[in-house]
């Protein structure tokens, strides 16, 4: 199986657990192993009670981490994994990341680009990249 497939693989396997644990996260409750599953205040969750997207531009990009990327053919479509305080969140090129006006300008194989911009929403010249950790 070649690296990308294996890759690929990994990726939906990943994403798919992580959206079949979503609703299983909320404020105050334990696991079924007894460990306490993250808590997170009412207005970190929309009207149907899912993690808000929205929240991943009110952390700063140092507190995020690369958990997995999806790497498609034509790669505007890449999608990525970020997490923050043990909650996933999905991005693409072009969405909004981090409290310093962050957009995603591009996923790679391994990273995510992430351009910060101005009050004027023109570049700020400050690019950020996420990578996996080791």
């Amino acid at each position: 199986m070649s690296r990308h497939v294996f890759s690929f693989l990994t990726a939906v396997l990943c994403l798919s657990l992580f959206h079949m644990l979503l609703p299983s996260v909320s404020g105050g409750q334990e696991a079924a192993s007894g460990a306490p599953v993250a808590s997170y205040s009412d207005d970190a969750l929309d009207n149907q009670g899912m993690i808000d997207p929205a929240n991943l531009e009110k952390f700063p990009l140092q507190d995020m981490n690369l958990s997995a990327i999806v790497v498609k053919s034509d790669p505007a479509y890449n999608i990525a994994l970020l997490e923050v305080g043990g909650v996933g969140y999905n991005v693409q090129k072009g969405s909004k990341v981090g409290s310093g006006n962050g957009v995603v300008r591009e996923i790679t194989e391994t990273n995510v680009i992430i351009d910060e911009l101005g009050p004027d929403g023109k570049p700020s010249g400050k690019t950020v990249t996420l990578s996996f950790k080791n």
